[in-house]
């Protein structure tokens, strides 16, 4: 009998721990949002424009326990990677978005910091 490997996830359906250079991510952590079930959640960004992209990522906690975060990204934006990024940028759609996910923290906005550009010795 031959045996099967597990199904690997595909690497573009897991949420990184964080942002590259020069990226800017706006998402929803779903599993935090409070006043909307997912799908109201879900019907919501779609109404407002958006066109949600799911997304997750699972970590084991001090326990051993496995815990999984699900996300709807709105936006993943590769900027120049030594670029450094308004902080203004994204300011009105998140006010937007924080005015109807209640608690706002589940809204997120994480930008990658810029790549250090290499010093010329003089």
């Amino acid at each position: 009998m031959q045996s099967v490997a597990p199904l690997q996830p595909l690497a573009p359906l897991e949420m990184p721990v964080k942002p590259g250079p020069g990226q800017v991510l706006l998402y929803v952590v779903l599993s935090e949002v409070e006043n909307m079930t997912i799908s109201e959640t879900l019907a919501l960004l779609v109404e407002m424009g958006y066109q949600p992209e799911l997304r997750y990522r699972q970590w084991k906690d001090e326990s051993s326990t496995l815990q999984t975060s699900l996300y709807a990204v709105l936006k993943d934006e590769q900027h120049g990677p030594t670029t450094e990024i308004d902080s203004e940028y994204l300011a009105e759609e998140l006010e937007t978005l924080w005015n109807h996910i209640q608690p706002d923290l589940a809204v997120r906005c994480p930008r990658g910091l810029p790549k250090k550009s290499a010093g010329v010795a003089a």
